[in-house]
């Protein structure tokens, strides 16, 4: 029997970029949102906002330094606001970016457990399911204090972000690395657990490209972890930016596959075009989908709803005609 498109297919989460709060514009952004079927908003920059270096901030409010701009925590009152006009609208919080999984390069592992539990109790507030991570992705990179010169020469353009993620687990001690990512995952998972969220696992990102760009050695990974709340969230993007093919690597992770950052490409550059706008087979990846049987949202990790939209649900349509098409026998073949 065909399997069929489901409604969590028609279920769309969009990304809102925050920067500077203002509360009259997302209130506007989520009224769009809602007009065009969305049902939640995704954040990359939710846990904090980026600020110059000189700007003044207390203890308290500093969530890290790094030589060219410093994380500053959004306070409660602005977090409960930005929870409480998304959901004013109809939507929810989902999921969002939760980064950096280690720390700086020279820091013991338990550096990184405080900032964790913030931004999972920020998580918590907002209603969250699932928090995204970069596996390898760590704190400090373009910090002289922790990376001396390569962080003067990322700063000067004369070294590139991958070739920064490569000096950092040099400096970091590659023999630290994996057993460290195992432990601190589960502990995350462990306290995402706790606050009943999942974790997801991005394909296909820079920091680990050993674990990320394999997909057999991620699903090894999370088996590793054994967090049962640990899985993968598929980034369409970055998959065909480094020639992954989607719609195998759905396959492949079952019911692992826990969430969707979708966006578009040509293959060349990590542009993150709307959805059609690029060369992913979007029917191929559908079907795989639906046979995979895939029961979470689809969450655009690109900001221009009105096209998303629309061009998800033409790729919605075609599918589910091809699917529901009645099979036409042939007299030569009876097929």
């Amino acid at each position: 029997m065909t399997k069929m498109i489901t409604e969590n297919f028609h279920s769309l989460v969009g990304t809102v970029p925050l920067g500077h709060f203002d509360a009259g514009k997302f209130d506007a952004t989520c009224k769009a949102m809602r007009g065009l079927g969305f049902v939640g908003v995704y954040f990359n920059d939710i846990f904090f906002e980026a600020k110059p270096p000189e700007t003044k901030v207390s203890a308290s409010e500093l969530v890290f330094a790094d030589d060219d701009m410093v994380y500053v925590a959004r306070p409660k009152s602005q977090l409960l606001e930005i929870r409480d006009i998304a959901g004013a609208n109809g939507l929810s919080v989902p999921s969002s970016h939760f980064l950096q999984t280690l720390p700086p390069p020279g820091e013991p592992l338990e550096w990184i457990f405080p900032w964790h539990e913030k931004l999972l109790d920020v998580a918590a507030l907002l209603g969250m399911k699932c928090v995204t991570t970069h596996a390898g992705s760590m704190l400090g990179l373009p910090c002289a204090r922790y990376m001396g010169a390569k962080a003067a020469q990322f700063h000067a353009g004369t070294l590139s972000c991958s070739e920064l993620y490569a000096a950092g687990k040099e400096a970091y001690g590659k023999e630290r690395l994996l057993p460290d990512l195992h432990a601190v995952y589960h502990r995350l998972c462990d306290a995402a657990a706790a606050r009943g969220m999942r974790v997801s696992v991005e394909t296909a990102v820079s920091e680990l490209p050993e674990i990320s760009y394999d997909i057999e050695r991620m699903l090894r990974f999370i088996a590793d972890v054994g967090a049962p709340n640990l899985g993968v969230c598929v980034d369409s993007g970055h998959c065909n930016f480094e020639h992954l093919d989607i719609a195998e690597v759905v396959k492949r992770i079952g019911n692992l596959f826990f969430e969707t950052h979708f966006h578009d490409n040509f293959g060349d550059t990590d542009s993150h075009y709307p959805v059609g706008v690029g060369t992913i087979n979007w029917r191929e990846t559908i079907n795989a989908m639906v046979d995979a049987s895939y029961g979470g949202l689809i969450t655009f990790e690109q900001s221009n709803n009105q096209v998303n939209s629309l061009n998800w649900n033409l790729f919605l349509n075609a599918v589910e005609k091809q699917r529901t098409a009645p099979c036409v026998k042939t007299k030569e073949t009876g097929k």
